[in-house]
């Protein structure tokens, strides 16, 4: 959209610029005006000389400093003056520019936002195909970004709080069964200890299937222990398949 030029509206800039200057000393005069009415009532009601009768002479003081800036030393009390309907036109087309300038700026601004979230979103996504990513995570993050890596693939989590979890961190559901998730976010493997320990708390708590999410990997021990039993096991390597954008075989056979 190009800016209106004042020429198109047979406007010259000094006319503007006239225009302008003395519609802003009507508004001076208006000021004043108003500000002496003021006076006076305030004067007259309250009875009071103090404070008030200060501010009327205050307000008489600046009506003469107005008086003694208009060169002809009148007083102009005019609420306003009429404006050449061509400036009007002129004001109109600019307004319309200057709504149209803004909401281009707003339009720039998102698309650098979504750039800068895009491009944000691409680091993280190298960045969680790394070790050291998931291995430097706060424990309760590391569980958040486990729930969030479940919710890719349409399940529905829910991230437990405080020590009193009973073993479990998240809570998943998928067609209708109900998953309960450990995460461990350490170096070395986990043992059957944690494992068992999970199993437990599927048997009494009523769950279809359990995971445990390790960092470290797993023990020999704890790879026996879940042999034909409702549990899996992810590890590094698996959660690193669990950031692409397809969901893995693995996690197909828990629902």
């Amino acid at each position: 959209m190009k800016k209106p030029n004042p020429v198109d509206y047979n406007l010259s800039e000094k006319q503007i610029s006239r225009i302008n200057r003395l519609r802003t000393k009507v508004s001076f005069d208006k000021f004043f005006a108003l500000l002496l009415v003021w006076g006076f009532w305030i004067f007259f009601l309250s009875g009071v000389a103090g404070s008030y009768f200060a501010f009327f002479l205050s307000a008489i003081f600046l009506l003469l400093l107005n008086i003694l800036r208009n060169k002809k030393g009148q007083l102009s009390v005019t609420f306003g003056i009429p404006k050449p309907q061509n400036y009007l036109d002129f004001e109109k087309a600019l307004d319309q520019y200057n709504i149209y300038q803004r909401k281009q700026r707003w339009e720039q601004e998102k698309v650098k936002e979504q750039e800068r979230l895009a491009k944000k979103r691409k680091e993280k996504a190298i960045k969680q195909k790394t070790y050291n990513y998931w291995s430097k995570l706060d424990p309760y993050i590391f569980e958040k970004e486990i729930a969030k890596l479940f919710s890719n693939f349409n399940y529905g989590t829910m991230v437990t709080k405080g020590s009193d979890d009973g073993g479990v961190d998240i809570l998943l559901k998928k067609n209708s069964k109900r998953i309960a998730v450990q995460c461990k976010r350490q170096k070395s493997p986990v043992g059957p200890k944690v494992v068992r320990e999970l199993y437990g708390v599927i048997i009494s708590e009523g769950f279809d299937y359990g995971v445990v999410v390790c960092t470290g990997g797993f023990s020999e021990k704890s790879k026996s222990f879940v042999n034909g039993k409702n549990i899996l096991l992810v590890g590094m390597e698996r959660i690193v398949e669990m950031t692409k954008p397809n969901e893995p075989d693995f996690l197909k056979k828990i629902v």
